[in-house]
């Protein structure tokens, strides 16, 4: 954190606002839990790459720090993997096209939130597999949408 707080050494150069990496890894340092986790360079550069999660909403909601936390903590337990069954409840649970727009708008960002997770084949034990379901639920959304 004092890293990313740090004035740029070159006069010339302005420190730009917060990235949402940065507010999420504020976040996160805030949990005891986290700290307790974070110790070491490996811990840090892994908490680092889970705070670079993206929040396709754009609005780093305490939902999204709070599944930034479980992902960090999932991925420190000695498996070092996400949990097949509680990644199958996050994407299941997005996979309804049932609501109004900006209901499906949430589902699709969250979706496309869990694709980038699908994405990072060292999370996973089928990366390829969540990606083929992430990708589907998509579709689905997009095939609604238009035939509406």
């Amino acid at each position: 954190m004092r890293d990313l707080d740090a004035r740029p050494p070159d006069r010339a150069l302005i420190r730009m606002r917060e990235a949402d990496d940065h507010l999420a890894l504020a976040a996160l340092v805030r949990d005891p839990e986290t700290l307790r986790l974070a110790q070491g360079p490996a811990a840090v550069r892994l908490l680092w790459e889970v705070c670079q999660i993206p929040d396709f909403r754009k609005i780093l909601t305490e939902a999204h720090t709070r599944l930034l936390g479980q992902v960090f903590r999932h991925l420190m337990c000695p498996a070092a993997v996400l949990p097949e069954t509680w990644v199958a409840r996050q994407v299941e649970r997005l996979n309804d096209d049932q609501g109004d727009i900006d209901t499906l708008t949430q589902r699709i960002a969250h979706v496309r939130t869990w694709t980038y997770i699908a994405h990072r084949g060292d999370w996973l034990t089928d990366s390829a597999e969540w990606q083929e379901r992430a990708r589907a639920i998509e579709t689905n959304f997009r095939t609604r949408c238009t035939s509406d």
